[in-house]
C-alpha cells in the first residue's frame, strides 16, 4: 500500500523489481502521480486507485485472495519498461 499525497518513487520501482504487487492511489502533484505511472508503465495499471473507495476496493481485492492475486503479478510485470 503506498503513502498518500506523497507516494512512493525509488521503493514502489523496488517492490515492482521484487515482484510486489503496490496499490497506490494517483493524485493531482507529481508526487502522488510517480507510482501510478510506474505502475501504468509495467502494465500493472489495474493498481491505481482514483478516490478514497477506488483505493479501498483495490487493496480488499488483493487481499482477498492473496495467492492467486499475488502470484499473478510477477509474470506480467515489463520489467524492460522500468529501465527505460
Amino acid at each position: 500500500m503506498d503513502t498518500y499525497p506523497y507516494g512512493g518513487h525509488t521503493l514502489t520501482s523496488d517492490a515492482l523489481w521484487a515482484g510486489t504487487p503496490v496499490v497506490t492511489k494517483m493524485g493531482k502533484t507529481f508526487a502522488s502521480r510517480v507510482a501510478a505511472s510506474l505502475l501504468i508503465d509495467v502494465g500493472m495499471g489495474e493498481l491505481v486507485a482514483y478516490d478514497d473507495a477506488d483505493y479501498t476496493r483495490t487493496v480488499d481485492a488483493l487481499l482477498s485472495q492473496p495467492a492467486h492475486r499475488f502470484g499473478a503479478f510477477v509474470p506480467n510485470i515489463q520489467y524492460e519498461n522500468i529501465l527505460n
